[in-house]
């Protein structure tokens, strides 16, 4: 049999280790805002450059929310690929993450 104590003990453990899980499951909860580092970043159907299929292009100043992020092809040493939408355009695709700046928020992989 569990004393008053220890029941007490539990609960309040089971309490913190949930409160604990729903914390970190919405510490990124959010999405990621952000802009283009560069003009002319191409916004494409997956995360690589052979992917020749081009929704548009983003630049400095239309703004971007990143939806998630996928490993794809080394551009630079950086191999994230951002899921984005333009937020001048309107268009959503793959952009390689080092050319993308997310100045708040932040997001989990695709």
């Amino acid at each position: 049999m569990i004393s008053t104590t220890n029941k007490r003990r539990l609960v309040t453990t089971a309490a913190a280790v949930v409160l604990t899980a729903a914390t970190a499951s919405t510490a990124f909860a959010e999405e990621g805002y952000g802009d283009y580092s560069t003009n002319g970043v191409r916004i494409r159907s997956c995360g690589s450059t052979a992917c020749t299929t081009v929704y548009g292009l983003g630049y400095v100043g239309d703004g971007l929310t990143d939806h998630c992020w996928v490993y794809g092809q080394d551009i630079n040493g950086d191999y994230y690929w951002a899921y984005n939408t333009d937020h001048r355009t309107g268009v959503t695709g793959y952009s390689a993450d080092y050319y993308i700046t997310i100045t708040s928020g932040g997001v989990w992989q695709c």
